[in-house]
């Protein structure tokens, strides 16, 4: 794969760390102990009995969410450290080179379409 497509992916996937980054400091804090783990912030919308409902039903869609973007974020992170290691845009079971295309669409892929598809 030629340097220069795999600074755009670079690029993309910085870019994309970002936002996540953003998103997640909205809805939780860093969790120091563990890396790319974050914990979900309890709002605090009031004492009575309908807000502390509103409260709860807030926290569990921000748990949801956080876990989402953590996932996301730790795809990333695991695509930049391959960057690194000159071992980016290697399918890990097949060990040929993933697709340029899928990689531009999905910079975090770890996997073919080839072998995707024998996975389903």
């Amino acid at each position: 794969m030629n340097k220069e497509l795999i600074k755009k992916i670079q690029k993309t996937l910085f870019e994309e760390k970002e936002k996540l980054e953003k998103k997640l400091n909205e809805i939780a804090v860093k969790n120091t102990d563990v890396k790319d783990d974050y914990i979900a912030n309890f709002p605090d919308i009031g004492n009575k009995e309908d807000e502390n409902v509103l409260e709860i039903e807030e926290f569990e869609e921000n748990i949801g969410i956080e876990n989402s973007l953590e996932i996301s974020l730790q795809q990333i992170n695991q695509a930049l450290e391959k960057i690194k290691e000159n071992k980016f845009g290697i399918c890990e079971k097949c060990k040929k080179e993933i697709e340029k295309q899928r990689l531009l669409v999905f910079p975090a892929a770890v996997l073919c379409q080839k072998c995707i598809k024998l996975n389903k």
